[in-house]
């Protein structure tokens, strides 16, 4: 889909400006000619004289179209002359920027018998009721050595009205990928992100082995020449995503917050600049 985007762009005289962020948005009158608005890029360049030259670019059409993320238009927009509508901004502030982060986990061999379930996901429903306090993330009993308080603490009583959840995707059984996903979100992901890699990792995989080990049957696809010890193996490599950090996105998706009115105002037209 990417590609074929990419190629009809490319087809209508259209081209990709790439590592240029957009700086500003100006509506200009009076230059028809050359075009009503004006995009501004301004990036840093490494040049061997110079340890970080700014270079800018300005670009005219008659029209364009923005689509930028959420998050950075709410937390890092570009200068938009004439300001946004008050109506706009509003609009760009009632919503919520959500946090959904995966940490991939690479193995050497599938350990898993990815033939006892019908679906790819795996659904880890914490805390469980012989542990309701066992899994907080990393500063839990899991693992040693991570990060002072890199979750707040909870007690029993709470989590057990509030249950958190972390969801497992087998790649294995989707695209033939030794590697299993887990999906952090919320405020998983938000504290997760501030974890170094070595903290993650030693965070997840604490966690696969504590409550994916019961997965390592024996699946009756598995072929002789495979050994396993018993033992849930370590990871060769983990890899995931930032998301909250990526300044170009500061968040995954949009959501509506819960203190938000069922009923919002009513929709209606919007001319060019409001």
């Amino acid at each position: 889909m990417v590609d074929w985007i990419k190629a009809e762009i490319e087809r209508l005289g259209g081209a990709f400006r790439l590592k240029a962020p957009v700086a500003a948005v100006e509506l200009v009158e009076g230059e028809e000619e050359e075009g009503s608005v004006k995009i501004s890029t301004r990036w840093l360049e490494d040049i061997p004289e110079v340890m970080h030259a700014e270079q800018t670019s300005n670009f005219h059409a008659p029209y364009t179209l923005l689509t930028l993320p959420l998050g950075v238009l709410k937390y890092a927009p570009p200068t938009f002359t004439p300001p946004l509508s008050i109506r706009r901004q509003q609009a760009i502030q009632r919503l919520g920027m959500g946090l959904l982060d995966k940490i991939v986990l690479v193995y050497e061999k599938a350990w898993w018998a990815d033939s006892q379930s019908s679906s790819a996901m795996i659904n880890i429903l914490i805390p469980s009721k012989d542990g309701p306090t066992i899994l907080l993330g990393p500063t839990s009993g899991c693992t040693s050595g991570m990060a002072k308080e890199a979750f707040p603490p909870r007690t029993s009583e709470w989590l057990e009205q509030n249950p958190q959840a972390l969801r497992a995707f087998d790649l294995h059984a989707q695209c033939g990928s030794p590697a299993l996903c887990v999906f952090v979100a919320g405020e998983f992901g938000d504290v997760a992100e501030t974890c170094t890699d070595i903290q993650t990792t030693e965070w997840v995989t604490g966690v696969v082995q504590q409550w994916l080990g019961g997965l390592m049957g024996k699946p009756a696809n598995r072929s002789s020449n495979m050994e396993f010890s018993g033992q849930v193996p370590r990871p060769v490599e983990v890899l995931r995503t930032a998301w909250r950090k990526d300044k170009h996105a500061f968040g995954s998706y949009a959501y509506i917050p819960v203190s938000s009115e069922n009923e919002g105002i009513t929709a209606s037209p919007l001319d060019q600049v409001e």
